[in-house]
């Protein structure tokens, strides 16, 4: 297994570094990205509940809690990335970090309210699934029938197409959106329940 790093951008692992495999699909969001993003999301990451729901190498989850967020879900289904991503929350005592190894499509699908932690709403998702899966229409969808996924929801997505060859729900509102070489990447928040 040929083994990766990158960088914590910020907070409290300022510099520490996680790594991450070399698996087909897994491709960190980028410094430059990550940093946008977190830019974006500084008013709302302290305290908040997050779901990363295709985990990958974790750049995502672990900077939010190097931030300030209280508590990251992580779902990754490969299994060399998910045992790296618990050495890497082992190594760095991220006790907030729950990761289970689960399919993110499967677990929305089954809508179920384990883990413990689910009795209260997310406040942050990221959905960046690999590029081959075609996946976001289909996750955009499943969120939408989650009673953990409610009105100020915050939802961050890459894609490798721009939002319009995307069908986003009519419930929410896109807040921020860039493009970085081939990326496409937004920020948006569900801002009423479906009629």
């Amino acid at each position: 297994m040929i083994r990766n790093e990158l960088r914590i951008i910020a907070g409290k692992w300022r510099g520490r570094k996680i790594q991450f495999p070399t698996v087909a699909g897994l491709r960190p969001t980028p410094n430059r990205i990550r940093e946008t993003l977190f830019n974006w999301l500084a008013p709302y990451i302290h305290d908040a509940r997050c779901l990363d729901l295709f985990t990958g190498s974790g750049s995502l989850g672990f900077e939010s809690l190097s931030r300030g967020a209280a508590y990251v879900l992580c779902l990754e289904k490969n299994r060399e990335a998910y045992e790296m991503l618990r050495k890497n929350a082992e190594h760095l005592k991220a006790d907030a970090m729950e990761i289970q190894e689960k399919d993110a499509l499967v677990w929305l699908t089954e809508h179920l309210p384990q883990p413990l932690k689910l009795t209260t709403p997310f406040d942050i998702i990221f959905v960046d699934p690999p590029y081959a899966l075609k996946a976001l229409p289909k996750c955009f969808a499943l969120l939408e029938n989650q009673t953990w996924f409610t009105i100020n929801t915050l939802i961050y997505f890459e894609s490798d197409v721009p939002i319009e060859l995307l069908t986003l729900p009519d419930t929410w509102e896109i807040l921020k959106k860039k493009k970085a070489g081939s990326v496409y990447y937004y920020l948006t928040q569900k801002t009423r329940i479906h009629d």
